[in-house]
């Protein structure tokens, strides 16, 4: 025991047995002949919830096929499918989700069971998007609900008791554009006074907060749609990133200021890409990508917005490594027994 983890590495899980089925008839079977089982996700709860001395479940190796019902504009996905893999197929044939996880590896099951949420005062949280579900019943029995069945309400944020989640029915719209203005050292208490206003502001608004400078939150960006007015967040105190006082500095975070960007030891990002790997039953090795960043205002899409397999929204600067599992700019650091060095803890996900 103990050598199957969660991504941050903080939980090792009660069982060493991880079934990985291929077909919805083998999920069945595993399901209908074990007497307790729990479906695992990408792991990125750092609390117990997918704990269990039975056995785990993972059903990324179920098949990937998304299909797209233009007429009532919804997407059949696979549970097991993270939202960069959703999010580009649906880019190819011109939709997008109206929001996204904060990392491009969440599953999409994992989020909406666990009631995952993006950023966006108007935005509901990710498990809104499902009109129907299809899941394993204990007994082993394939069941589809949607918004049609009285019992749909309690069956997609589930936390994992109804069942094994197969596929999901979302809601989707036609793809758009977005732009990102990032501002910075808002002070706290300006923050505080005018918080309706600040995170009504934008499409989506996200607010970061380094605890080693009281009385600050580092760093403030404002999605909007294109054509939204731009939200002039120096009326609560804030700076502009770059760039000209009056406009803040409009692009994509991959090209934000240096200041802002995630400062994480290698040794403690080659460990978390290591932990996840052993976890998929892949031997680590071998030196990290390298590469080079975009710079320059480019838009962000929402339509595909983990390119390469890299969350936009957590980019390195031009001239830093290339990291496939991100971290966000409030992450802590982590040393080798997970003591931590200073900033916050990253929110939670599925």
């Amino acid at each position: 025991m103990g050598n199957l983890r969660n991504w941050a590495g903080n939980v090792a899980f009660s069982t060493e047995v991880l079934h990985r089925p291929a077909s919805i008839p083998e999920l069945q079977e595993i399901v209908s002949r074990s007497r307790q089982v729990r479906a695992l996700g990408s792991g990125h709860s750092f609390n117990r919830i997918a704990d269990t001395a039975g056995a785990l479940i993972s059903v990324a190796g179920l098949p990937r096929d998304v299909t797209i019902d233009m007429a009532s504009a919804t997407a059949e996905v696979p549970a097991g499918a993270s939202y960069a893999q959703v999010s580009q197929a649906l880019e190819a044939r011109g939709w997008a989700l109206p929001n996204l996880a904060s990392l491009p590896h969440i599953s999409v099951a994992g989020a909406c069971c666990t009631g995952t949420h993006g950023s966006g005062a108007q935005l509901a949280g990710l498990a809104s998007h499902a009109v129907g579900v299809e899941f394993v019943r204990a007994d082993g029995e394939l069941v589809r609900v949607d918004r049609s069945d009285p019992a749909f309400p309690g069956s997609v944020l589930t936390l994992g008791a109804l069942g094994i989640m197969t596929r999901l029915r979302l809601a989707v719209v036609p793809s758009f554009t977005i732009k990102q203005t990032v501002w910075v050292d808002l002070p706290l208490a300006s923050a505080a006074e005018h918080f309706d206003a600040i995170m009504t502001a934008a499409y989506s608004v996200s607010m970061f907060r380094d605890w080693t400078r009281p009385g600050l939150i580092n760093a403030l960006w404002l999605k909007s749609l294109p054509d939204d007015a731009d939200a002039d967040a120096g009326a609560w105190g804030a700076r502009p990133g770059t760039g000209d006082p009056s406009i803040g500095q409009r692009r994509t975070v991959a090209s934000a200021a240096p200041a802002l960007q995630p400062r994480v030891h290698a040794k403690c990002r080659r460990r978390a890409a290591e932990r996840v790997l052993r976890s998929a039953g892949a031997r680590p090795g071998g030196a990290p990508r390298t590469g080079r960043a975009r710079s320059g205002p480019v838009p962000l899409r929402l339509r595909n917005p983990h390119r390469g397999g890299r969350c936009a929204m957590a980019q390195p600067v031009p001239g830093s490594p290339v990291r496939r599992y991100p971290f966000h700019l409030d992450q802590r650091r982590r040393g080798r027994r997970g003591r931590r060095r200073g900033g916050r803890d990253r929110p939670g996900g599925s």
